[in-house]
């Protein structure tokens, strides 16, 4: 209400923001490319209405740019609930391994941050809300500890992982502060590197200028291949990073300086003052992750393939494909976490506690007493800046055959180490486990990379930089086979076509 949109991006966001229901369907869909679970894109734009309105019946609030709070009135709403009822909160708590038993799962070991104590719980139903894998990369848009924990207590415990090798990638500032570039890339930009010289147009096919893989850019926000140049911005970006021309902070400089362009006014100017962005210099930028589209399989109750397992969020994989309309991760979020906890608790509260034998937790609480015990380093943070690094610059943005087979070197040789870690205090305990679960997920997500033999969305195969819908309208999955990853495919829609970009209006 009161908005009227001027520019040609702003008409597309708004067709995407008021699109009516069959529409709304029809552009995640379209906006996936095959790769999303009709269904489960179905429960989301059914779910819709009436999870927004119980947010606001909660007491959420949501500020008309939505800048600063993002995802913070539904934080302060959830919160305000959990805080009604007489559950338990376990906080700053690790858990590190679910518990199966007889092929479902009954509980989670986890360990308590302050103290380092192993912590045991048996439960009826289990709910994973634990984000994506974020913190693989060496930008990235998320909170410290988002590494991933998630998708492995699921692969551990037996379930299906699927689309793990679409992510959303976006430009965002990387000194002072972290923070996604939402506003469009204007004519009269310039791209520099270290030493202030534009490198855009070193990166671009022959007759191509830097003002149309802008325009394109500026079309969807993060990166993709269904265009023909935007690619080559991240591409570019990367590759000056690559050849150390980046600033100290592994960056490239952002100028809007030129005084052809409009200085940015309003909410956006007063958010970017607040986060100590100041754009009447050049700015330190890069590529970064966003969030991961792939995770956990779940049906329309948000259970995964290991019953009584549930996913919802980042963590889950399905209600977006290789690509996804904007805000719609915070929205899955919400439908499939209530649908998961309403179905979770219904079983759970009619099943009686069962006794639980002792050698399904043990494996769980070796894993951790062992790092006690061992006789190599002692401090993980080299070894996870080492990972951030490789997997930036291998798994990320440009992938091939051969980069993915030198990333699994890497990771193979980290590993390696880490076998031998010896930790005792707590806060060294949970970083371990972290790293530990960053390697596993690092080897899984690059076998579901290397089965991809085409470039769909945010997956780019150097190799293999076409789209190939005549073999590849399939889903890759992930399933834990002894100590290794199995990684075969699926079809999820069988019957999706591709209608063109130019239905779905603005996405990402």
């Amino acid at each position: 209400p009161g908005w009227t949109p001027q520019t040609e991006q702003e008409k597309r966001i708004a067709y995407m923001l008021f699109a009516p229901p069959d529409q709304a369907l029809a552009n995640i869909l379209q906006a996936g490319l095959g790769m999303a679970d009709p269904k489960l894109a179905s429960v989301l734009i059914e779910d819709a209405v009436e999870t927004r309105k119980a947010l606001l019946d909660w007491g959420a609030r949501f500020d008309q740019q939505g800048l600063r709070s993002h995802g913070v009135p539904i934080m302060e709403a959830v919160r305000g609930q959990l805080h009604k009822t007489d559950a338990v909160v376990h906080d700053r708590t690790m858990i590190s391994d679910l518990l199966v038993h007889d092929g479902e799962c009954v509980g989670a070991v986890g360990v308590d941050e302050n103290t380092g104590e192993t912590v045991v719980i048996q439960a009826g139903a289990v709910i994973l809300g634990t984000g994506g894998d974020a913190n693989l990369f060496l930008h990235n848009l998320n909170p410290d500890d988002t590494c991933g924990d998630g998708y492995v207590l699921g692969y551990n415990a037996g379930a299906e992982l699927t689309n793990l090798e679409f992510k959303q990638i976006f430009l965002g500032t990387v000194y002072p502060t972290r923070n996604m570039l939402l506003q469009p890339l204007p004519t009269h930009v310039r791209l520099m590197n270290a030493r202030e010289k534009e490198f855009l147009p070193d990166y671009l096919p022959k007759g191509a200028t830097a003002d149309e893989c802008l325009r394109q850019r500026n079309g969807h926000n993060p990166f993709s291949t269904r265009d023909t140049l935007s690619r080559y911005l991240d591409i570019a970006i990367v590759n000056e990073l690559r050849a150390g021309r980046g600033t100290d902070h592994n960056a490239v400089l952002l100028d809007r300086t030129d005084e052809r362009i409009p200085p940015l006014t309003g909410p956006r100017s007063e958010f970017w003052a607040y986060r100590g962005i100041d754009f009447s210099q050049p700015v330190e930028i890069s590529t970064c992750h966003h969030c991961s589209l792939g995770g956990l399989r779940i049906d329309v109750n948000g259970e995964t393939t290991v019953p009584h397992l549930y996913a919802a969020g980042e963590v889950a994989a399905g209600p977006h494909g290789a690509d996804r309309m904007g805000g719609h991760m915070l929205l899955a979020s919400q439908v499939f976490g209530a649908r998961a906890g309403k179905h979770a608790a219904a079983f759970a509260s009619g099943q009686k506690q069962r006794d639980m034998p002792g050698k399904v937790s043990a494996q769980a609480e070796e894993r951790i007493e062992s790092l006690r015990r061992g006789d190599g380093a002692s401090e993980p943070e080299p070894f996870r800046a080492a990972l951030h690094h490789y997997a930036y610059f291998k798994l990320l943005v440009t992938r091939s055959a051969h980069s993915l087979a030198s990333f699994l070197g890497d990771v193979k040789g980290i590993s390696e180490e880490l076998s031998r870690f010896t930790v005792t205090d707590p806060g060294a305990i949970i970083e371990t486990l972290e790293l530990q679960n960053l390697l596993l997920l690092a080897h899984i997500e690059a076998e579901a990379c290397l089965m991809r033999t085409e470039s769909r969305g945010p997956h780019y195969r150097e190799d293999f930089p076409r789209q190939n819908d005549a073999e590849w309208l399939r889903n890759v999955v992930v399933k834990k086979a002894g100590d290794s990853p199995q990684v075969t495919t699926a079809v999820i829609d069988p019957s999706w076509k591709d209608l063109g970009d130019d239905k779905i209006g603005y996405w990402g």
